[in-house]
């Protein structure tokens, strides 16, 4: 059996990538991102709300981060998980807003290309919870 790997990162190297990338978007350092994402990126997210849809390029998607942290949610990490060509965030996301309350777990997969991220593809865990909170989707988000 021949394996092929595609990616040559150690797990340590997925790790420093998926932290950097929480790390900017806690701090808000968005001077940052273009070092971790690559060109033409992309970040997807379910559901009917203004995040929902898929952001393209390295501007799309820090749009994207600065908008999901202008809601000022608490962000506990769960785990890193690391795979062979990506790695997975897990973290659980808490807010309460105008009395709506988001208590949420979620998943992003960070596919990986060279030491920067390609694509994410986040996964929730209350969809219909995620859409009340952050309300309905503006027509040029999705």
């Amino acid at each position: 059996m021949e394996t092929i790997k595609e990616n040559n990162l150690s797990n340590e190297d997925k790790l420093a990538i998926a932290v950097s990338f929480l790390t900017a978007m806690q701090k808000k350092d968005w001077e940052v991102m273009p070092s971790l994402l690559r060109p033409e990126v992309t970040w997807d997210i379910p559901g009917d709300n203004i995040l929902s849809g898929k952001s393209i390029g390295i501007d799309g998607v820090t749009a994207k981060a600065k908008l999901i942290t202008s809601f000022g949610m608490n962000t506990q990490l769960n785990h890193i998980l690391c795979g062979t060509n990506n790695v997975a965030i897990s973290l659980r996301n808490q807010a309460n807003r105008d009395g709506k309350i988001l208590d949420e777990y979620l998943v992003s997969v960070c596919i990986l290309e060279g030491n920067k991220i390609s694509s994410i593809s986040s996964y929730m865990s209350d969809i219909p919870m995620m859409d009340a909170f952050f309300g309905k989707a503006l027509e040029n988000n999705k």
